[in-house]
């Protein structure tokens, strides 16, 4: 499974959740959140500071979810249940139990209902991403000539490293060019920002 900010991911949600909140509450209506002593905190105390603080950087994890949304509906690209439940059961696998998966989505502010729609996000990504930089049979050829004495003494062939070439390289590939890529999106579906607090940080980025 492919890594991704879950923290931002979680922020991302709560602001999300806030502002339907508030939606739905009607805005005359600030209700508290905390209380220290006779201090009240409110929601919208707590919504101002979330966004002041952390608003761009998860306007921009928004932004590219709906990139990547937008793009994926163009290219007729899916994520079905039976892709999304082998995801989600190797990494309940990995952790153990479902009480782990359950308490380790608890601890990022997801239930496995929001967990599984950030992760199909992802999985989207990686099939986008994929395909518009792929790892060819000659990128794993030139790999394998290049390296071969650093998979393994003896030298293994290259079918036996294969996958985990690919593997590799995709990664390497993620890490130079899905900045360049998310950027050709915002060019061309062009997202634009009508808060004046996250357009102000938006510019100086």
């Amino acid at each position: 499974m492919k890594k991704f900010d879950v923290s931002i991911l979680a922020a991302a949600v709560l602001l999300l959740a806030l502002a339907v909140v508030g939606l739905s509450q009607g805005e005359s209506e600030d209700p508290a959140v905390a209380k220290v002593g006779d201090v009240t905190i409110t929601e919208s105390q707590f919504s101002d500071a979330l966004r002041h603080k952390y608003g761009v950087r998860v306007m921009d994890q928004l932004i590219a979810d709906a990139l990547i949304t937008q793009e994926a509906k163009q290219q007729g690209i899916t994520i079905d249940e039976a892709e999304l439940n082998k995801q989600v059961e190797a990494l309940k696998e990995s952790l153990g139990s479902e009480e782990a998966f359950r308490q380790s989505l608890e601890k990022k502010g997801y239930n496995e209902q929001t967990f599984r729609e950030a992760l199909k996000i992802v999985m989207l990504k990686d099939k986008l991403f994929d395909k518009a930089y792929p790892v060819t049979e000659e990128h794993i050829k030139e790999y394998y000539e290049k390296n071969k004495e650093k998979l393994g003494n003896p030298v293994p062939a290259l079918e036996q490293v294969r996958e985990k070439i690919k593997d590799k390289l995709a990664g390497q590939f993620r890490a130079k060019y899905e900045d360049e890529w998310i950027n050709g999106l915002e060019k061309k579906y062009g997202p634009t920002l009508f808060d004046p607090v996250l357009a102000k940080q938006k510019a100086s980025q």
